[in-house]
């Protein structure tokens, strides 16, 4: 039998081939034209980013951008493909969610018979934490890689071990969760990559406004979450928190220009709740919630204290 000199396939069948391919690969995968406008993208590429087709289809591939890369590693990449017609390596994007995941990535140059580029074909897999060694994996379970504050894991973490520690000395703890109110709006007019600068210098302001040996968090977004310990009295809290919101007020500098943000923040108390961490946190965030429907720049403390708790 002679041996085929073309494929197999059907020619009529080869683009229902293709398209079932692309369909069910694990990978994410994304094309372009030679311009860089998407053309297409897959299920696993709306799964791991969170984007739909059309809301992604006819823009730029920088639109997943994370912003934790310099100018001249995206550089180095277009330079690859442009001389060698292919790049791979790993790189941070963000979801639609906001958060960022580290890709896996190979792209490829697509070209016609005289050598022009004609299309772009990127692949790539979440390797946030399989492509990443056991203290890098730790780095980011207990500390946000935007701010370096502490994650939730660790706040809960932080909060057991103030919760003891005023036990035996017979003080109070004060949680306070916060909402940057507004902030949303900086994402849609500046874009992530100054919402992510403000977050960062936001989380600054904050560590600078409370004790050293109090904890900051960054829960997620643009929540954050402070333990003070060690508090004398219940009727300290109300004053703390007046204070914070008194200095979070203070105008943040970048890049030339002033913003100025306030907050709503929801406060729970050891021993006034009770001695549950993860439920501490909740009634906080609860009481943020409260704070914002009741017109924003303010804090509440959870109603649902213990009667024998005289915080107001």
């Amino acid at each position: 039998m002679p041996t085929p000199t073309r494929s197999a396939i059907d020619p009529v069948l080869e683009p229902q081939v293709a398209n079932a391919v692309i369909e069910n690969a694990r990978e994410g995968i994304v094309i372009t034209d030679a311009a860089g406008t998407i053309l297409r993208v897959n299920g696993a590429y709306c799964h791991m980013t969170g984007y739909t087709p059309d809301e992604v289809i006819g823009k730029n591939p920088r639109l997943i951008k994370s912003g934790r890369h310099d100018p001249s590693f995206y550089a180095d990449l277009w330079n690859a493909l442009l001389t060698e017609g292919r790049w791979a390596g790993k790189i941070w994007n963000r979801r639609k969610d906001g958060s960022i995941f580290l890709e896996d990535l190979s792209v490829v140059a697509l070209r016609d018979a005289d050598g022009a580029v004609t299309h772009y074909v990127g692949l790539f897999t979440d390797v946030t934490y399989g492509g990443l060694d056991p203290a890098q994996i730790s780095q980011l379970a207990f500390y946000d890689p935007l701010t370096g504050l502490a994650t939730r894991s660790l706040l809960i973490d932080h909060l057991g071990e103030a919760v003891r520690h005023c036990k035996r000395k017979g003080c109070h703890v004060a949680l306070l969760y916060l909402n940057v109110d507004n902030f949303g709006e900086i994402n849609k007019r500046g874009g992530h990559a100054v919402g992510d600068a403000l977050l960062k210098a936001y989380a600054e302001h904050l560590e600078a406004s409370v004790r050293q040996n109090d904890t900051v968090a960054r829960p997620g977004g643009d929540e954050f979450a402070l333990i003070l310990g060690e508090i004398a009295t219940p009727q300290d809290v109300p004053r703390l928190a007046d204070k914070l919101l008194q200095r979070l007020a203070e105008p943040i500098e970048h890049e030339g220009q002033s913003f100025q943000f306030s907050a709503s923040i929801g406060i729970s108390t050891y021993p006034g709740h009770g001695d549950d961490c993860e439920q501490l946190v909740g009634l906080a965030r609860e009481a943020m919630t409260q704070a914002k429907t009741a017109g924003k720049n303010r804090w509440v403390l959870h109603a649902g204290r213990d009667d024998t708790d005289p915080t107001v």
